[in-house]
Formats: structure tokens, sequence, C-alpha cells
């Protein structure tokens, strides 16, 4: 009778162990394989929009192999080291969630809200734990002394509260959220000898004066977060804490103001005057074309490509405006055409109160898997007076008269328009023996003749010598009563010996005897 028990019972365990050894060993495994899934796992909060787009159309296992060694290589900030630092402090992080936050829910610790801030953020600063408070489910409030991501305060609080599940979810009221009853013994307690009536006036008081003056919810107040915050405002911050690097994140770590990363990029900015308060600044970078990989555009190669930008306060600490989208900077007509070792030009655009600023630019080698970025100060010129003044000289590759299809909606900015004239932007200001010198500027403030309505202006091109911090006067071109206000010049350099020149550039109102001047260096070599 004895044995018939024990095979029995042996039977009953075969029964109950087999199930969950057979879903254990059919549980994915997401550590890198090149299979289709692979997006779908841990890495699902780092990938890009457009590096999950393109994982999706990979159909064999050798190319999914080649992207996933692709994607870590782009987020490998120390190159030069045997190791992948970054990889390997990923999937640790992985391996950490699993064990800290798995135990209590029936999915994997990475999934769990907590397992998604761990792996993101890596372990909070410190840790707040009432997991078996009277009247409520449990809370746990992680701080974070320094959140890592830009737009984002130097202490961010992140607050979880036990569901009915049993696992802990990001919450902004977390008082509130682990509160079986919805209520709020927990969140204030009314004084003692007070009826059941009283309590609850009190107690509706309390959470209406919490409402009016939006104030956050205590656990948050206590661990250092704002004392006063809509629950929109601490729904955006958990937003940002959370969200994935965009392209141009992946490697932008920039400390100076030089080239950081595996793609050399160079950028200029340039000042125009609008109808409002605000300055246009064009941005114009170049990559060189042997420094990046080309794709097959129906009959023809082009580079494949992407530049994103950010414009900083000062400080380089927050985010004043994104350029993140995919056209926001454009590329140059030019650019298929580009001959070996030519630039690849591409601009974008921002309209900008006066002051300084940073500005951060990155660069995505798509198909070669690489980045670069480029990280330099930004100080952006006041235009809104009445005296005559002049934009920035802009140098130019090319500029010529836009066509009536081409032009721009008034009111509109376009890529390479100003104007009636197109104009290419030369990025560096050093240039051959042989060259054009060709540069372009507009002119604000001119008063009007009284007997034909337009400005009447005495424009003198000067070139010096600009050695040892003395300047040698070479000779002037000018033009005498210009009626137009946006000006276009080209000189060939043809002769000219090699070394530093400066560009003096001296604009007269004789209709209101005022003068403005402008100077700009450049070298021949």
């Amino acid at each position: 009778m004895r044995r018939i028990v024990a095979a029995l019972a042996a039977g009953v365990m075969v029964l109950l162990v087999f199930p969950v050894a057979q879903a254990a060993r059919h549980k994915p495994d997401y550590i890198d394989k090149p299979v289709p899934e692979w997006r779908e796992g841990p890495v699902r909060y780092i990938i890009t929009k457009w590096e999950d787009n393109e994982y999706k159309e990979l159909k064999d296992q050798e190319s999914r192999a080649r992207f996933i060694e692709s994607f870590w290589i782009r987020r490998d900030e120390t190159a030069g080291t045997p190791g992948n630092e970054f990889r390997a402090e990923f999937w640790r992080r992985v391996r950490d969630a699993n064990r800290l936050y798995g135990e209590e829910t029936a999915k994997d610790g990475w999934r769990t809200d907590m397992g998604k801030i761990h792996i993101l953020r890596g372990p909070p600063d410190e840790i707040t734990r009432d997991l078996m408070g009277e009247g409520h489910r449990g809370t746990v409030v992680w701080t974070y002394r320094n959140s890592g991501k830009t737009g984002l305060g130097p202490n961010v609080v992140v607050a979880f509260a036990r569901d009915t599940t049993g696992e802990f979810r990001l919450s902004t009221q977390p008082s509130k959220d682990s509160d079986p009853k919805q209520g709020s013994p927990f969140l204030y307690q009314p004084p003692t000898g007070t009826t059941s009536t009283e309590q609850s006036r009190m107690l509706l008081a309390r959470q209406q004066a919490d409402r009016l003056f939006n104030l956050t919810d205590p656990l948050i107040r206590q661990a250092g977060g704002p004392a006063i915050s809509s629950e929109l405002g601490l729904l955006s911050e958990l937003v940002k804490l959370q969200a994935p690097p965009r392209e141009w994140e992946v490697r932008e770590t920039i400390l100076t103001q030089e080239f950081f990363g595996a793609v050399p990029i160079r950028a200029r900015a340039d000042f125009m005057k609008t109808t409002g308060d605000r300055t246009l600044v064009l941005l114009t970078t170049a990559v060189k074309s042997t420094a990046v990989h080309y794709r097959r555009a129906g009959d023809h190669l082009e580079p494949d490509v992407v530049f994103y930008g950010r414009i900083l306060d000062v400080t380089g600490n927050d985010l004043i405006l994104a350029l993140d989208a995919d056209g926001d900077f454009a590329p140059a007509a030019e650019n298929p055409k580009a001959g070996l070792d030519d630039d690849l030009i591409f601009q974008g655009h921002a309209l900008l109160p006066p002051g300084s600023y940073k500005a951060r630019l990155s660069v995505i080698d798509r198909t070669g898997g690489r980045a670069g970025s480029y990280e330099f100060p930004l100080t952006v010129p006041a235009f809104s007076g009445t005296e005559l003044s002049l934009s920035s000289l802009m140098p130019a590759r090319r500029i010529a008269p836009v066509p009536p299809a081409e032009a721009a909606p008034a009111g509109e900015e376009a890529p390479f328009i100003l104007g009636g004239l197109r104009v290419l932007p030369r990025v560096s200001q050093t240039l051959t023996v042989g060259e054009e010198l060709s540069f372009y500027y507009q002119v604000y403030g001119a008063a009007r003749d009284g007997a034909s309505g337009k400005p009447r202006l005495d424009v003198d091109y000067g070139f010096f010598t600009a050695s040892a911090g003395q300047e040698r006067d070479l000779g002037h071109v000018t033009f005498a009563g210009q009626e137009m206000e946006a000006h276009g010049y080209s000189l060939s350099l043809k002769d000219w010996p090699p070394g530093p020149y400066l560009l003096r550039v001296t604009v007269t109102d004789t209709v209101a005897q005022t003068t403005a001047r402008r100077d700009m260096v450049f070298e021949v070599k």
C-alpha cells in the first residue's frame, strides 16, 4: 500500500513540476540572440524608432546578428577598451531587475515598472519603503539625486504603489493609489476625539486644499520631490525619465568644444532678423563624403545620414529647443553629387530670443552604424532696434536666384532659401588658391529715400591681411547707391598668397547718414 501511495505521490509531483519545467524551457531568452523577438525584449527600452523599424525588416539570422553588434557598438562610450561596458552594464541591470522585482509578480522583473526604471536609470540613491502600512497595500519611493536626463531636475523622486495583483506600479499619488478604499486616512489623520462626520469633512477639506494649491503627494514631498506640481507635471517627468534615447542621443556625451565620436562633423551658425522679437538662427552642418556610408535610392546612391540638434541653456543642463524630427535638418540638393572628400551640407533653423546658449548637434550614419557629435557656444544677437545693422556674413559655396516655383511661401522659412536667393553655405572659412570667396548678408534699419521710397546704400568691401594681430589694407571694392537690402558677392582668389585675411563689410545709409559694419576672417591655403 505504501508503494502505491508513494507511486501516486511521485506521479502527482511529475504532473505538478513538469508543466513548470516545460514553461521554463520555452521561456524566451532575449540576451542578444539574433531572433525576430530580440527587439521585444529588454532592449525595447533603449532601441530607437528607426532602429526598431530597421530590425523588423531583417529576414535572416546573419543580418540580425550584424545589426545587434552595430546596435551595441553605437552605444559603446569607451570604444578604445577591449569590452563594451555599456552592453555589459545593461544586461547586468536586466539580471538585477529579474532578481529584485520578479519575485512578487508572475511576470519577469524587467517587465515591471520598477524593473524598467532600474534598467534605464540604474539603482536609486535612496529608497523609502512602507510595505505593510496601516490602511494601504504598500508604497516604495525612489530618489535619484542626479537623473542623468536633460530637462529633469537634479533631485527626481519616483514613487510606486502596490496594486491588487501585488505588483508595484508607477504612481504620482502613491498614498491614494495604495489605499484599497481610495480614501486618505494614510494621507492625513484628523485630530482624535472628532466624530466620523467631522473627520470626513476635514479629510475632504484637506484634499480640496491639496488640489487648490497643487500640492504633491506627501510621500513625494518627504522624499525631496517638488512640493507643488500638478499631476500632469509629475506625469511629464515620469515620461521623460522612461523615454528611450533618440538617434542623436545614442553617442552624445560632449565635454569640450570639439568633435566627439566616430563621424567627424563641423558646424556654423548664422543670424538673421525676423519680424518678431526672436532671431532666426541658421545651423549649417557638414560631414565629409568619405566619412559616411551611402545607400541606393532608385538609380543612384545617396548618403544615409541624418542630423539632429538641441539648443540648451548656457549651462548645458536645460533643454530650450529640440530639432529631433527627421526633417529638421534638410540635405542640400548637391549632396548626392558630392565628389571624393567633399562636404555634405545639411541645414536646420531655429527661432530664439537673443541670449547665450549651447548648440549640440549629432549625426547618425545609419548604414555604417556610427555616430558623431559636436557642441559649440551660441550667442544670439538682437536685431529689434531701428538702427542700421547687418546680419551675419555667411560664407557661401554658391549664391543663385531662386526660380519662382522653388520660392518659399510668404512668412515661411525654407532650407537654403533667403529671400529671392538660394544660398549654399560654406561651413569652413578656409579656401584654396583659385577658389571663389562668396558671401551673403542682409541690411536692416535702412531709411527710405523720399523720392524713390527705397534705401540708398553705399557698400564697401575692404580686404586686409590679418597676421600677427596687425591689419594691412589690400584694397577695396565699392558699390554706390544700392537699393537692395539682401546682398551677395563673389571674388576670385586666384594668385592670392596663402595666409589669413580679413573681410570688412561697411554699409553707409546715405539717407540717414549712418554706418554699420561687420568683419569676417578667412584663410587661403
